[in-house]
């Protein structure tokens, strides 16, 4: 039996500005820094700057397991999109695309994921006991991280959904 797609998306609204919130989510010395604590984040050999085929190791550790993983990042246009795919790790594939615009209060910052598990039926169910919290709270963490480092706790945003979809090609 085949696997699922899954769809995250969440949005923050920061009363900063369209660079400032871009240099905050992209600035590879803060990915440490805007991950869930409990998952032991880490960058191997962190980068100085982003640029479409720039490519970066992962670790991590979920419920005491070791997780490593490559990051490439696809594309940047600064102060409005990037885009990084992890390979490795649980997951058949992540595609993960932060997108900036401009608004009267500030910077409108979406993320959205699409991603799929390996192990079919093992996988979705690994989904549904337990990754699929563990992904939104990583994404609740990294709004509460970044809402304090931008603006004091002025920004406000959406609580991450996941949207399960049928496996297809991968984006």
């Amino acid at each position: 039996m085949g696997s699922n797609t899954y769809l995250l998306r969440t949005q923050m609204w920061a009363p900063v500005s369209l660079r400032e919130a871009f240099d905050a989510v992209v600035l590879p010395g803060n990915r440490e820094r805007l991950a869930l604590p409990s998952l032991s984040f880490h960058v191997e050999r962190p980068i100085e700057q982003l640029a479409p085929g720039i490519v970066f190791r992962c670790t991590a550790q979920w419920q005491g397991l070791p997780l490593q993983w490559r990051v490439r990042i696809t594309d940047y246009e600064p102060p409005f999109l990037f885009r990084d795919e992890m390979t490795g790790a649980p997951f058949l594939f992540w595609h993960h695309r932060h997108t900036l615009h401009p608004t009267e209060e500030g910077a409108l910052i979406t993320d959205e994921v699409d991603y799929a598990l390996r192990w079919g039926l093992a996988g979705r169910l690994m989904h549904r006991v337990a990754l699929e919290r563990v992904i939104k709270d990583a994404f609740r963490y990294r709004q509460m991280t970044l809402n304090e480092m931008f603006c004091g706790g002025r920004a406000r945003w959406t609580d991450p959904a996941v949207i399960v979809q049928p496996l297809q090609t991968q984006p």
